[in-house]
Protein backbone atom coordinates (compact mmCIF):
# COMPACT_ATOMS: atom_id res chain seq x y z
CA UNK A 1 0.00 0.00 0.00
CA UNK A 2 1.69 3.46 -1.49
CA UNK A 3 1.75 6.46 1.11
CA UNK A 4 -1.34 8.59 1.80
CA UNK A 5 -1.76 11.55 -0.66
CA UNK A 6 -4.31 13.00 1.79
CA UNK A 7 -3.01 12.33 5.57
CA UNK A 8 -5.84 14.04 7.28
CA UNK A 9 -8.65 11.67 5.06
CA UNK A 10 -6.45 8.54 6.34
CA UNK A 11 -7.02 9.32 9.58
CA UNK A 12 -9.97 10.07 9.46
CA UNK A 13 -11.19 6.69 7.55
CA UNK A 14 -9.01 4.64 9.92
CA UNK A 15 -11.07 5.60 12.75
CA UNK A 16 -13.96 4.42 10.21
CA UNK A 17 -12.34 1.10 10.38
CA UNK A 18 -12.30 0.23 14.18
CA UNK A 19 -15.80 -0.30 13.59
CA UNK A 20 -16.42 -3.27 12.40
CA UNK A 21 -18.56 -7.10 14.02
CA UNK A 22 -16.06 -7.40 17.06
CA UNK A 23 -16.52 -3.29 17.53
CA UNK A 24 -19.87 -2.70 16.01
CA UNK A 25 -20.38 0.40 18.76
CA UNK A 26 -17.18 2.97 20.08
CA UNK A 27 -17.52 5.76 22.65
CA UNK A 28 -15.24 8.72 21.49
CA UNK A 29 -13.46 8.64 25.06
CA UNK A 30 -12.87 4.63 24.15
CA UNK A 31 -11.99 5.19 20.99
CA UNK A 32 -9.71 7.91 21.65
CA UNK A 33 -8.03 5.63 24.17
CA UNK A 34 -7.73 2.87 21.19
CA UNK A 35 -6.30 5.02 18.84
CA UNK A 36 -4.18 7.72 21.10
CA UNK A 37 -5.84 10.33 19.65
CA UNK A 38 -7.32 13.27 21.37
CA UNK A 39 -10.92 13.35 22.09
CA UNK A 40 -11.40 16.51 20.23
CA UNK A 41 -10.38 15.05 17.57
CA UNK A 42 -11.81 11.80 18.04
CA UNK A 43 -15.09 14.09 18.60
CA UNK A 44 -14.98 16.05 15.32
CA UNK A 45 -14.04 13.36 12.97
CA UNK A 46 -16.86 11.15 14.35
CA UNK A 47 -19.66 13.92 14.22
CA UNK A 48 -18.58 14.72 10.76
CA UNK A 49 -19.58 10.57 9.87
CA UNK A 50 -22.59 11.17 11.17
CA UNK A 51 -23.15 14.19 9.48
CA UNK A 52 -22.24 12.14 6.61
CA UNK A 53 -25.08 9.59 7.73
CA UNK A 54 -21.94 7.10 8.04
CA UNK A 55 -22.27 7.10 11.57
CA UNK A 56 -25.16 7.59 13.43
CA UNK A 57 -25.05 7.30 17.74
CA UNK A 58 -27.05 4.77 19.52
CA UNK A 59 -29.95 6.88 21.79
CA UNK A 60 -29.67 4.06 24.08
CA UNK A 61 -25.78 3.82 24.95
CA UNK A 62 -24.93 7.15 23.40
CA UNK A 63 -22.04 5.46 21.01
CA UNK A 64 -21.64 6.05 17.83
CA UNK A 65 -22.15 2.75 15.22
CA UNK A 66 -22.51 2.35 11.23
CA UNK A 67 -25.18 4.48 9.83
CA UNK A 68 -27.00 3.77 7.16
CA UNK A 69 -24.86 5.32 3.96
CA UNK A 70 -22.42 2.56 5.16
CA UNK A 71 -25.29 -0.18 4.18
CA UNK A 72 -25.54 1.66 1.14
CA UNK A 73 -22.08 1.68 0.30
CA UNK A 74 -22.04 -2.05 0.96
CA UNK A 75 -24.75 -3.08 -1.43
CA UNK A 76 -22.98 -1.20 -4.45
CA UNK A 77 -19.96 -2.53 -3.51
CA UNK A 78 -21.55 -6.01 -3.58
CA UNK A 79 -24.20 -4.83 -6.53
CA UNK A 80 -20.83 -3.92 -8.39
CA UNK A 81 -19.46 -7.32 -8.12
CA UNK A 82 -19.90 -9.00 -11.54
CA UNK A 83 -18.62 -12.51 -10.01
CA UNK A 84 -21.05 -11.99 -6.78
CA UNK A 85 -24.33 -14.08 -7.65
CA UNK A 86 -22.59 -16.60 -9.57
CA UNK A 87 -20.06 -17.60 -6.37
CA UNK A 88 -23.03 -17.07 -4.05
CA UNK A 89 -24.93 -19.76 -5.50
CA UNK A 90 -22.16 -21.82 -5.77
CA UNK A 91 -21.69 -21.09 -1.68
CA UNK A 92 -25.44 -21.96 -1.16
CA UNK A 93 -24.88 -25.85 -3.11
CA UNK A 94 -21.78 -26.35 -1.51
CA UNK A 95 -23.21 -25.97 1.90
CA UNK A 96 -26.58 -27.94 1.31
CA UNK A 97 -24.07 -30.63 -0.08
CA UNK A 98 -22.22 -30.73 3.28
CA UNK A 99 -24.21 -29.17 6.23
CA UNK A 100 -21.29 -26.58 6.84
CA UNK A 101 -20.38 -22.80 6.85
CA UNK A 102 -19.20 -21.68 3.12
CA UNK A 103 -17.20 -17.94 3.06
CA UNK A 104 -16.28 -15.66 1.25
CA UNK A 105 -13.63 -13.46 1.76
CA UNK A 106 -10.63 -11.05 0.66
CA UNK A 107 -7.87 -9.33 1.91
CA UNK A 108 -8.14 -5.83 3.50
CA UNK A 109 -5.05 -4.28 5.16
CA UNK A 110 -3.27 -7.50 5.35
CA UNK A 111 -6.28 -9.52 7.15
CA UNK A 112 -9.32 -11.32 6.30
CA UNK A 113 -12.25 -9.96 6.04
CA UNK A 114 -15.57 -11.92 5.09
CA UNK A 115 -17.90 -10.98 2.04
CA UNK A 116 -20.71 -13.34 2.13
CA UNK A 117 -21.42 -16.73 4.62
CA UNK A 118 -23.54 -19.80 3.43
CA UNK A 119 -24.90 -21.64 5.55
CA UNK A 120 -27.83 -24.28 5.87
CA UNK A 121 -27.84 -24.49 10.16
CA UNK A 122 -27.73 -21.06 11.17
CA UNK A 123 -29.43 -17.99 9.36
CA UNK A 124 -26.30 -15.30 10.07
CA UNK A 125 -23.59 -13.99 8.23
CA UNK A 126 -19.90 -13.14 9.21
CA UNK A 127 -19.61 -10.45 6.02
CA UNK A 128 -17.50 -7.53 7.19
CA UNK A 129 -15.81 -9.43 9.80
CA UNK A 130 -12.20 -9.06 9.89
CA UNK A 131 -9.41 -11.29 11.22
CA UNK A 132 -5.85 -12.64 11.05
CA UNK A 133 -5.18 -14.15 8.00
CA UNK A 134 -1.94 -16.43 9.24
CA UNK A 135 -4.95 -18.38 10.75
CA UNK A 136 -7.26 -19.13 8.79
CA UNK A 137 -6.89 -21.47 5.52
CA UNK A 138 -8.88 -18.30 3.68
CA UNK A 139 -6.27 -16.16 5.05
CA UNK A 140 -3.34 -18.59 3.85
CA UNK A 141 -4.56 -18.89 -0.14
CA UNK A 142 -4.82 -15.34 0.01
CA UNK A 143 -1.36 -14.33 1.50
CA UNK A 144 0.06 -17.16 -0.99
CA UNK A 145 -1.07 -15.52 -4.00
CA UNK A 146 -0.09 -11.90 -2.90
CA UNK A 147 2.61 -10.66 -5.27
CA UNK A 148 5.83 -10.92 -3.93
CA UNK A 149 6.75 -7.58 -2.91
CA UNK A 150 2.90 -7.18 -1.40
CA UNK A 151 3.84 -10.47 0.59
CA UNK A 152 7.02 -9.35 2.14
CA UNK A 153 5.41 -6.23 3.48
CA UNK A 154 3.05 -8.35 5.26
CA UNK A 155 6.34 -10.20 6.44
CA UNK A 156 7.75 -6.45 7.62
CA UNK A 157 4.66 -5.18 8.61
CA UNK A 158 2.48 -7.71 10.19
CA UNK A 159 4.64 -10.70 10.86
CA UNK A 160 7.97 -9.86 12.13
CA UNK A 161 5.66 -7.55 14.82
CA UNK A 162 4.50 -10.74 16.72
CA UNK A 163 1.04 -12.88 15.09
CA UNK A 164 -1.53 -14.00 17.67
CA UNK A 165 -0.86 -17.24 18.50
CA UNK A 166 -4.74 -18.49 19.05
CA UNK A 167 -4.33 -22.26 19.48
CA UNK A 168 -1.13 -24.20 20.26
CA UNK A 169 -1.59 -25.37 16.87
CA UNK A 170 -1.24 -21.47 14.98
CA UNK A 171 2.08 -20.88 13.25
CA UNK A 172 3.96 -17.69 14.60
CA UNK A 173 7.48 -18.92 13.36
CA UNK A 174 8.10 -17.03 10.09
CA UNK A 175 10.42 -19.79 8.30
CA UNK A 176 7.46 -22.36 9.06
CA UNK A 177 4.94 -20.11 7.87
CA UNK A 178 6.89 -19.18 4.82
CA UNK A 179 7.15 -22.92 4.28
CA UNK A 180 3.29 -23.51 4.56
CA UNK A 181 2.39 -20.54 2.33
CA UNK A 182 4.87 -22.25 -0.55
CA UNK A 183 3.40 -25.62 0.26
CA UNK A 184 -0.09 -23.61 -0.50
CA UNK A 185 0.82 -22.42 -3.13
CA UNK A 186 1.89 -26.07 -4.70
CA UNK A 187 -1.02 -27.83 -3.92
CA UNK A 188 -3.51 -24.97 -4.67
CA UNK A 189 -5.57 -24.92 -1.20
CA UNK A 190 -4.83 -24.34 2.28
CA UNK A 191 -6.16 -26.31 5.64
CA UNK A 192 -6.76 -24.67 9.19
CA UNK A 193 -6.34 -28.15 11.08
CA UNK A 194 -7.44 -25.82 14.56
CA UNK A 195 -5.34 -23.27 13.96
CA UNK A 196 -7.84 -20.20 14.33
CA UNK A 197 -10.23 -21.59 17.06
CA UNK A 198 -10.77 -24.48 19.37
CA UNK A 199 -12.66 -27.39 17.58
CA UNK A 200 -12.64 -26.22 14.16
CA UNK A 201 -11.07 -27.29 10.92
CA UNK A 202 -11.60 -25.48 7.80
CA UNK A 203 -10.39 -25.72 4.33
CA UNK A 204 -10.20 -23.03 1.42
CA UNK A 205 -9.43 -22.37 -2.40
CA UNK A 206 -8.10 -19.55 -4.50
CA UNK A 207 -10.63 -17.81 -6.55
CA UNK A 208 -9.23 -17.02 -10.15
CA UNK A 209 -9.96 -14.49 -12.50
CA UNK A 210 -9.83 -14.86 -16.30
CA UNK A 211 -6.45 -13.52 -15.63
CA UNK A 212 -5.07 -15.75 -13.50
CA UNK A 213 -5.27 -13.28 -10.54
CA UNK A 214 -6.41 -13.81 -7.19
CA UNK A 215 -8.74 -11.24 -4.87
CA UNK A 216 -11.08 -13.33 -3.49
CA UNK A 217 -11.21 -17.38 -1.71
CA UNK A 218 -13.28 -19.82 -0.64
CA UNK A 219 -14.15 -22.09 2.35
CA UNK A 220 -15.65 -24.44 4.05
CA UNK A 221 -15.48 -24.24 8.15
CA UNK A 222 -17.01 -26.57 10.69
CA UNK A 223 -16.47 -28.70 13.81
CA UNK A 224 -13.60 -30.68 13.67
CA UNK A 225 -15.49 -34.13 14.85
CA UNK A 226 -17.49 -33.70 12.03
CA UNK A 227 -14.49 -32.32 9.20
CA UNK A 228 -12.95 -35.46 9.46
CA UNK A 229 -9.80 -35.71 6.13
CA UNK A 230 -12.47 -37.36 4.30
CA UNK A 231 -15.42 -34.56 4.32
CA UNK A 232 -12.06 -32.46 3.84
CA UNK A 233 -11.38 -33.92 0.58
CA UNK A 234 -14.90 -33.66 -0.45
CA UNK A 235 -15.26 -30.10 0.64
CA UNK A 236 -12.12 -29.17 -1.37
CA UNK A 237 -13.07 -31.69 -4.29
CA UNK A 238 -16.79 -29.07 -4.52
CA UNK A 239 -14.74 -25.76 -3.74
CA UNK A 240 -12.20 -26.83 -6.58
CA UNK A 241 -15.05 -27.20 -9.15
CA UNK A 242 -16.50 -24.08 -8.13
CA UNK A 243 -13.19 -22.07 -8.58
CA UNK A 244 -12.73 -23.82 -11.99
CA UNK A 245 -16.34 -22.74 -12.91
CA UNK A 246 -15.66 -19.47 -11.87
CA UNK A 247 -11.98 -19.03 -13.33
CA UNK A 248 -14.10 -19.42 -16.72
CA UNK A 249 -16.63 -16.87 -16.05
CA UNK A 250 -15.15 -14.05 -14.25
Amino acid sequence: MGEPMVKSLYKALKLLFYFDARHPEWGVSELARETGLLKSSVYNILSTFEACDLLQKNPQTGKYRLGFKALELGNVYRNGNDSYELIKGYMDRISGAVGEEVHLARLSQMEVVYIATSSQKFHYSIAGYHTDAHSTAIGKVLLAHLPPGELETYFSDVFAKGVTAHTEHTITEEQAFRCELENVRKQDYALDNIEHEYGVRCVAVPLYNSKGIVEQALSVSGPSPRMTDEKIKRCLELLQTCAADVRQRI
